[in-house]
């Protein structure tokens, strides 16, 4: 497959997952449209630092970045293990 069809497809289903975050969290899910704030709310749901925040920016380390946000996702939600945080990482939206 083309990887153009992955990049839509991360378009697409991303806000899916951050919508389900923010709703869980109280957030108003109408945020998640508003592009960079909604990196932002994330940043604080998982209660890191401003650089995190600003890391995203970085070509290269963000793609580390959103992995690693995506696993403290999954640290929030009590899941410790390595099995989890895989999962959290591989499929976002469905997990």
């Amino acid at each position: 497959m083309d990887p153009l069809v992955y990049i839509i497809l991360a378009f697409i289903f991303f806000p899916v997952f951050l919508l389900t975050i923010f709703k869980d969290v109280g957030i108003a899910p109408w945020k998640v449209l508003i592009p960079f704030y909604n990196y932002y709310l994330w940043n604080k749901i998982i209660g890191k630092q401003l650089y995190w925040f600003l890391l995203l920016f970085v070509p290269f380390i963000n793609v580390f970045m959103v992995f690693l946000m995506e696993v403290e996702i999954a640290k929030c939600y009590q899941k410790y293990d390595l099995g989890h945080q895989a999962l959290a990482v591989l499929f976002p939206v469905i997990y």
